[in-house]
């Protein structure tokens, strides 16, 4: 996504960041045996990216709709949420640290409404 750049270049390394944090905006699901089984319900006809029908399975695992405009996921059944002009906002920038101190910048969450 960065070479397409449809992220910003440092998108990962602020994400890896914000899992680190004590209060994360995110969560990281395991694949676990329980979500493989769900593949089934996904076609291969209409998903034919692994990735893709792992991450839709996952969702269905967990009851959750998918924020995309994948068609493929859409024409597959998959709940998804979609607004055209949605525009993400950025990380925050984190504050410049002075050499030998210890500062933390505030939590920050990314939260949306729809």
């Amino acid at each position: 996504m960065v070479e397409r750049e449809r992220i910003a270049a440092d998108a990962f390394d602020r994400f890896v960041r914000e899992l680190s944090a004590d209060s994360p905006a995110f969560t990281v699901i395991p694949l676990d045996s329980q979500i493989a089984s769900v593949l089934r319900r996904i076609p291969r006809h209409l998903v034919p990216e692994m990735p893709d029908r792992i991450i839709a399975a996952t969702a269905l695992h967990l009851d959750l709709p998918l924020v995309t405009r994948d068609r493929q996921l859409q024409a597959a059944g998959i709940q998804t949420i979609w607004k055209p002009n949605l525009k993400c906002l950025p990380f925050p920038k984190p504050e410049p640290r002075v050499p030998g101190s210890f500062s933390r910048a505030s939590s920050a969450r990314v939260t949306t409404s729809l």
